[in-house]
């Protein structure tokens, strides 16, 4: 069973520069922040590594960039979860890459919308 150690960020280290570039902002938002972060759910096929609100920001960084701090996740049910990135326009460009596939999780993304 693959472990948090064992996860590779290289792959889309290029997304977060691509944000950078782009939308001048990083991708997770800024611990330290006035302006309103955008949700986006995470939802998991599969996993190699436990999945809770403190493990899940280190898949998303691998995935998308940013700090897995940084991503405020709240456990919805399941294996998914509400994250945040630091504006529209980049949940946006996360929300169109629509998945992230790796040996060791497949993860989904998808729009927050409030009940």
């Amino acid at each position: 069973m693959a472990g948090l150690s064992d996860l590779c960020f290289d792959p889309w280290v290029n997304f977060g520069r691509l944000v950078a570039q782009r939308f001048s902002c990083p991708v997770s938002p800024p611990s330290l922040t006035s302006a309103l972060p955008f949700l986006l759910v995470a939802s998991f096929g599969r996993s190699a590594i436990r999945l809770n609100e403190d493990s899940v920001g280190l898949p998303l960084q691998v995935a998308i960039g940013g700090k897995a701090r940084d991503f405020n996740v709240i456990h919805l049910s399941g294996w998914m979860f509400r994250f945040s990135v630091s504006c529209k326009d980049v949940g946006f460009m996360v929300y169109n890459l629509k998945s992230f596939v790796c040996k060791e999780f497949a993860v989904y993304f998808f729009l927050w919308g409030r009940p």
